[in-house]
């Protein structure tokens, strides 16, 4: 991967594991082209990829990126289909897209591509099957940012 990363040669990888979490029953994944989605963790509705805050080009292009054009940098979804929402319900079954003709997750391909579907839900299946079960301690009212100049430090000192 390092030599990815510092040089920008292809990466091995093929597959992204966005995120797993057997608590709240959302998973995330990559596989080549296609990305699945399962469980929703604020609505009932899948509600697409949200574009981060107040992200411009010209922020993006002060971040190291002063060898690429603005056009490298925009993803063009084209028109929000009417059954963007409907078709795709994640929380009653997966949801599979091409993310190399929809990039803002718009047509949901779990129906249309099944065999696709079966083969992500195994690479799922064994991401599970090498989990280890989260732990989450009770809160701790010392870690709040707020008391440590709106940063999260560590907080606990041991001797």
């Amino acid at each position: 991967m390092w030599e990815t990363i510092t040089k920008g040669t292809p990466s091995p990888r093929t597959s992204i594991l966005h995120n797993i979490d057997p608590i709240s029953n959302t998973a995330a994944l990559r596989v080549g082209k296609y990305k699945i989605v399962i469980g929703m963790t604020s609505a009932d509705d899948y509600d697409g990829w949200h574009n981060p805050d107040n992200l411009t080009i010209d922020k993006i292009l002060n971040r190291q990126h002063n060898d690429t054009t603005p056009s490298q940098l925009i993803i063009e979804c084209g028109q929000k289909p009417d059954n963007v929402f409907s078709d795709c319900k994640p929380n009653e079954s997966p949801c599979l897209f091409d993310i190399s003709t929809d990039p803002c997750e718009y047509v949901n391909l779990a129906d249309t591509l099944p065999d696709v579907l079966h083969e992500l839900l195994v690479v799922l299946d064994y991401f599970n099957s090498t989990a280890v079960e989260p732990m989450y301690p009770p809160d701790d009212p010392a870690s709040d940012p707020a008391l440590h100049n709106g940063a999260w430090v560590p907080w606990i000192t041991t001797s």
